[in-house]
């Protein structure tokens, strides 16, 4: 019966079809009493509570910087593993990612042993091709020389199964460290020649009409890496531009010339002539699925920022902004002109999602008196406005006024009648970091608010 049980207990956390967990969830609950399962049952069932509906990658990463020494040991390991078979192609990506940082920075070789093992089993008896896709991305990047994982990324470029392949190819072609620049990996024996057959399969992805359903990321870094310096893929990128085409494919189309062509002065030419034909809108196409290509390209010190940065200044004269907080966050990164500076102050005091201002303005302005004055006076200010920017809190406020503040921001929005729909979690990731922070400097941890925060916190959230 314990191995039935736990074997059904699996399948509840991990099978992709919902009517059939539920049924094996009734089976499951009448086990509580039995004298053999109930310590099984009892123990998954307060896994369950803690368990919030597909997690946010950040909130996982927070989880995985917990020590290996912690009793909370089991439950962290846990919750890596089930946040990686989440549904949303970039969650899983992004937790796969936070696995290998776990492993390569902080874990134990038993734990890395472990891992492995769990990232073997999915890709033996994956929910979805995705998943299976997210799995080996870890494995090539935190196990490249393990002979085992070696000889199934090999096998990969030809899965039948389109994000595997693509995983497998980007592999080959020594891409996925740029895709995922801040995790570690093994040795790897570095870029190898596709074959004809594999490039081809890139340079049709190009074209294929409504190709949504892969890493967008990986799939520009792949492409790219295939087609660089060839002038007659250039050439029919370009004269795609002549007509709109499919949404998604054009999507693809502009990002490879952005990263495989971005300093071609045809394509520098393309970019400033749409950014003054469609404004704001032109700047968001390139700008999508966490890829942001038109940031990278013309950065700060990059060959042509000065001439895209003065198109996108001429762009935000006098153009509604406050929807495109997102561009403006990535937009940031190449323009630090006055007029930026001026539409994220704007956003900041007006928009419903002031973070993304917020964190522009820190990240690009942090400097100025008058941006550090504003942003203080909104993490002071209102209490439900203060969470929503809350991540900023540690660069604008002394090391002593940080916790303090965080702290009240969370009486505060506890002690709300619709404390549920408030932005508890950015609160909390904020804290951590604030805590950790102070550790790291050596001075002492504040547990006893960390704690408070756990009971401020409903326990019913669905973020």
């Amino acid at each position: 019966m314990q191995r039935n049980a736990a074997e059904i207990i699996d399948v509840i956390e991990t099978h992709p079809y919902g009517p059939h967990k539920a049924r094996l969830l009734d089976a499951v609950l009448t086990g509580v009493t039995g004298s053999s399962t109930g310590s099984i049952v009892r123990e998954c069932l307060e896994r369950w509570t803690l368990m919030i509906r597909e997690p946010s990658p950040d909130l996982v990463a927070q989880i995985a910087l917990i020590p290996p020494d912690t009793s909370s040991l089991q439950m962290v390991r846990l919750l890596l593993v089930r946040a990686l078979r989440n549904s949303n192609r970039y969650a899983a990506f992004d937790n796969a990612c936070t696995i290998v940082r776990r492993c390569s920075r902080i874990g134990t070789d038993e734990e890395r042993q472990y891992f492995r093992t769990e990232l073997m089993n999915i890709l033996a008896d994956p929910p979805s091709g995705v998943v299976q896709a997210a799995a080996l991305t870890a494995l090539a990047l935190g196990w490249r020389d393990d002979v085992a994982v070696s000889e199934i990324l090999d096998e990969a470029r030809s899965h039948s199964d389109e994000h595997v392949r693509l995983v497998g190819i980007a592999d080959a072609l020594n891409v996925l460290v740029d895709v995922f620049p801040d995790v570690s990996r093994g040795s790897h024996p570095g870029a190898q020649e596709l074959t004809e057959n594999e490039r081809g399969w890139l340079i049709e992805r190009l074209f294929i009409p409504g190709i949504t359903d892969v890493h967008f990321g990986m799939l520009v870094a792949a492409i790219s890496a295939a087609v660089r310096n060839d002038q007659s893929v250039l050439a029919d990128l370009l004269e795609s531009q002549r007509y709109e085409g499919d949404y998604a494919s054009s999507e693809v189309r502009r990002a490879v010339m952005l990263a495989a062509f971005g300093d071609d002065e045809k394509v520098v030419d393309l970019v400033c002539d749409q950014i003054s034909a469609e404004g704001l809108r032109g700047l968001s196409l390139p700008i999508m699925a966490g890829s942001d290509l038109l940031a990278s390209t013309y950065h700060g010190g990059s060959l042509h920022n000065g001439r895209v940065a003065e198109a996108i200044e001429q762009c935000l004269d006098g153009a509604d902004v406050l929807a495109r907080d997102r561009e403006l966050f990535s937009l940031a990164a190449i323009d630090q002109g006055p007029m930026m500076k001026n539409t994220l102050l704007e956003a900041l005091a007006k928009s419903s999602m002031p973070h993304w201002a917020a964190a522009a303005l820190a990240a690009h302005f942090g400097d100025d008196p008058e941006v550090q004055a504003e942003l203080r006076s909104v993490i002071l200010g209102e209490p439900v406005r203060a969470a929503i920017v809350a991540q900023v809190a540690p660069r604008v406020l002394s090391p002593v006024e940080v916790i303090p503040r965080l702290m009240d921001v969370l009486r505060a929005l506890a002690a709300s009648s619709t404390s549920n729909s408030m932005r508890y979690d950015i609160v909390a990731s904020a804290l951590i970091q604030a805590h950790r922070d102070l550790v790291l400097s050596g001075q002492p941890g504040l547990e006893e608010d960390l704690r408070e925060a756990i009971d401020l916190i409903p326990q019913s959230l669905h973020w």
